[in-house]
């Protein structure tokens, strides 16, 4: 049940060019990175999208 979450989150780390599927899973990235993260934030309004669910949250 937890391990799907670790591969998450240990995804997210890796670099565009390391290999997602590879088995057996290698669940700590060789270099770690926090591209991904700011890819993220800066391709698209991932603030507003974030604001709208927490509104949304908190009103009902």
């Amino acid at each position: 049940m937890l391990i799907p979450l670790v591969w998450l989150v240990s995804t997210s780390f890796k670099s565009p060019t390391e290999n997602l599927f590879q088995f057996p899973p290698q669940f700590i990235p060789e270099q770690p990175t926090l591209d991904n993260f700011v890819t993220v934030w800066q391709s698209n309004p991932f603030g507003r999208y974030l604001f709208n669910s927490t509104l949304v949250s908190v009103l009902t």
